[in-house]
């Protein structure tokens, strides 16, 4: 007889298995259950000044704190971040503003389950890759290009944005030599190798690098006629254009008919305008009969409302600002005269349109050109400003791996926005940096290499430079063959470039659309000992003007998809965020996609239209912006969803309990007992007999101390035998 019997380690067994339950929820859902979506922002301010959840509106300190667990120096110092880690497929970038979505632990579990997070949102969907990045749903990661190992060389500045303020740090400390240009040396760059650069007299500043969204096969539609796109507006109203001005487009007014002013309209393909989006219309007015222009508008018409601004378009550059937010988010009604300017014949009504409105007298008589006209969303990233004037300079040391010869081919690709027609863009030429010895210098001073500059011949892989005729010039020499190809090139204006070398072809690509094209008659070595100089040539010369972002240089060529997809994006890459499944965050770093989880703040109304635009001018006489204001009770963020699976592990518990056929048959129950009493051992007759067998009910499982833990029940008694040893078996999950 036995009460209690031990078990064995063979009797136990433990087997872990994981459960994923799915989570679906809305908008309104998500904040039930404790879902958030909020705005990091960097600031170049004193860290010390967000003590507080008051004086921290931007999220700054939370900024810093993702930032430090999550990105910072993350291939060099991966170890002490959070999150998976893989170098070539995982990509970590962070820049001034990150949108984060946080999943509460008590649904994600143990993580999320690697490729089932979607969150969905009227500007898009992104979804997660299993391998912890965000991506837009039904993106062809093959039209990108997405091995790191391919990008040899890569000048974002992506942490530029951290140099806009150069004299004091974010704990308040002030540098002790003030200086209005960054200097440094052996600066990693932005690429898997971490090549080394050095910046002299380098300025950071915020630009904005989205495609130009009026322009079609690589042509501004205000440039061409040919192309569907700007044209006259309204009956009885006299507006005549000339495309055949030089650099845009010629308009004479000559009066107006009632309310119909006149007016020029184009376009914009369907969709372009996205909710909670910000976007800039820039464009320069020349006068051709002197003095200002009337009155103007500028008109943003969505289909479903407008947004327009009533200040006065002046001779010169103007500048034009908005967040476009849409009536169905707030619940405004569409603007009241909209159907009336359907009535006045705004083409493509219902549609976006841009229209310029001349509100001038009766009998005047204006001529003017309209010319750079750009339209862009605002997609904040940090450039490198070069000044010719003070020999602005980055020079990366000579490396092997982009020195190329004729067979290997190879793409630079950049975002450039010149202001002057002249100077080096990018080289690997002209000289090249050796140390002294008694053969090639004199060695002046003690110690050991002393680096100094010599000419380092005439063959060189590749330049690129604007000429003085505004010429965009790509060129490559063996010695004896220097095949050169050139393309015209806008100043004053952000444009993204591609340079390639490809089958004995040489092709420049500007916008997305392929411009020129030669044959590469190069034989000979191309390659050298050179630096690699951005910003001018071999610095001894042709300094640039301007700014420069997301210098790329790839080992391979580049597809057409790929290079559209290189210009269509700030900083060429299909990852619009990460997520981080053991901590249940999700981030949106992508300056081109912070709309899809963009929270937004309540605004001013003015009148009872919160979509008009609100002047203010940032340089007076040349530029004026214009600044949405938004619903005074509009706040939250864009509606969304969002689906995911979690993984939560589950032990299935099994235990071996085994009774010899000598045990465990006897029995406690005291109904068994000739006299009712767990004092009396002396059992009934009918418990004396043969044919009397015990039966198991129940199994209890006990700790050391005699603890009931686990009662596993029977579907039905079990006879105990007493010629075979019987094993019952106890599973449970915890």
């Amino acid at each position: 007889m036995a009460i209690f019997k031990s078990l064995s380690p063979d009797d136990v067994s433990r087997v872990p298995f994981n459960a994923n339950k799915q989570f679906t929820f809305n908008s309104a859902s998500a904040t039930t259950v404790g879902f958030t979506t909020e705005t990091f922002q960097y600031t170049s301010s004193i860290l010390d000044t967000f003590s507080s959840a008051s004086t921290d509106t931007k999220n700054v300190a939370k900024y810093y704190q993702l930032d430090h667990l999550f990105y910072k120096n993350n291939q060099l110092d991966i170890a002490n971040r959070l999150g998976d880690a893989d170098y070539l497929v995982g990509n970590r970038t962070l820049y001034d503003r990150v949108n984060v979505i946080s999943v509460p632990s008590n649904l994600y579990g143990n993580k999320i389950k690697p490729g089932t997070f979607i969150y969905s949102s009227s500007n898009g969907t992104v979804i997660d890759d299993s391998k912890g990045n965000l991506i837009i749903s039904g993106t062809n990661l093959t039209n990108h290009s997405i091995d790191e190992r391919e990008k040899i060389f890569h000048l974002g500045p992506v942490k530029g944005f951290k140099q806009y303020n150069l004299n004091y740090d974010l704990y308040g400390k002030v540098s002790p030599h003030q200086s209005d240009y960054y200097t440094r040396e052996s600066v990693y760059d932005d690429s898997y190798y971490n090549n080394t650069l050095d910046y002299k007299k380098i300025k950071f500043k915020k630009e904005h690098l989205g495609p130009d969204l009026l322009t079609e096969n690589g042509i501004q539609t205000v440039f061409d006629e040919n192309i569907d796109g700007w044209v006259d507006v309204g009956a009885n109203v006299n507006v005549t254009t000339d495309f055949s001005a030089a650099g845009g487009v010629k308009f004479t007014t000559s009066g107006n008919s009632g309310d119909q002013y006149p007016q020029f309209s184009t376009s914009l393909p369907a969709g372009t305008l996205k909710p909670f989006a910000r976007y800039r219309l820039e464009f320069e007015i020349t006068s051709l009969s002197g003095g200002d222009i009337p009155k103007s508008f500028i008109i943003f018409d969505g289909g479903i409302g407008r947004i327009y601004g009533s200040q006065d378009v002046q001779v010169g550059k103007n500048i034009i600002e908005f967040q476009y937010v849409p009536p169905s988010q707030n619940g405004v009604s569409t603007h009241s005269t909209f159907s009336a300017e359907k009535a006045l014949g705004f083409p493509n009504a219902g549609k976006a349109n841009i229209h310029f409105e001349f509100t001038n007298a009766n009998t005047i008589v204006y001529d003017a050109v309209i010319k750079n006209c750009f339209f862009r969303e605002i997609m904040d990233y940090p450039t490198a400003n070069f000044d010719s004037s003070v020999s602005s300079s980055i020079v990366a040391p000579h490396n092997e791996t982009y020195n190329f010869n004729p067979d290997e081919d190879f793409t630079i690709a950049m975002h450039i926005n010149p202001a002057e027609a002249n100077g080096y863009l990018l080289s690997k030429s002209t000289t090249k940096t050796l140390v002294k010895t008694p053969i090639n210098a004199k060695t002046n001073t003690t110690g050991s290499s002393q680096p100094f500059n010599t000419r380092a011949g005439i063959q060189f892989p590749f330049e690129i430079f604007i000429d003085d005729k505004q010429h965009l010039t790509f060129r490559k020499s063996d010695g004896n063959f220097t095949p050169t190809i050139s393309a015209s090139i806008y100043t004053g204006s952000m444009q993204h470039v591609v340079c390639m070398s490809s089958a004995s072809q040489m092709e420049i690509w500007i916008t997305g659309s392929k411009i020129a094209s030669t044959t590469d008659t190069t034989v000979g070595q191309t390659q050298n000992q050179a630096n690699l100089y951005v910003g001018n040539k071999g610095e001894i010369g042709n300094y640039y003007t301007g700014s420069l972002a997301n210098v790329m240089i790839f080992n391979s060529s580049r597809t057409p998809a790929q290079i559209d997809n290189l210009h269509s994006s700030s900083n060429g890459s299909p990852y619009v965020g990460n997520i981080f499944y053991s901590n249940g965050l999700a981030t949106i770093t992508h300056p081109n996609h912070l709309s899809i989880a963009q929270p937004f703040e309540s605004g001013s109304v003015i009148g009872d239209n919160p979509y008009l635009l609100k002047a203010s001018n940032i340089s007076p006489g040349t530029n004026t912006v214009f600044v949405e204001s938004r619903d005074a009770n509009s706040s939250g963020s864009i509606a969304h969803s969002i689906k995911f699976k979690n993984i939560h592990p589950i032990y299935e518990n099994e235990y071996m309990c085994t009774i010899n056929s000598d045990e465990y048959n006897f029995t406690h129950n005291i109904s068994i007992r000739k006299i009712k009493s767990d004092q009396k051992q002396d059992l009934a007759n009918f418990a004396t007999s043969s044919l009397w067998k015990p039966y198991v009910t129940t199994v209890g499982l006990y700790n050391e101390n005699n603890e009931l833990l686990v009662i596993g029940k029977l579907a039905q008694p079990v006879r105990m035998s007493e010629e075979a040893d019987t094993t019952f078996v106890l599973r449970w999950d915890t």
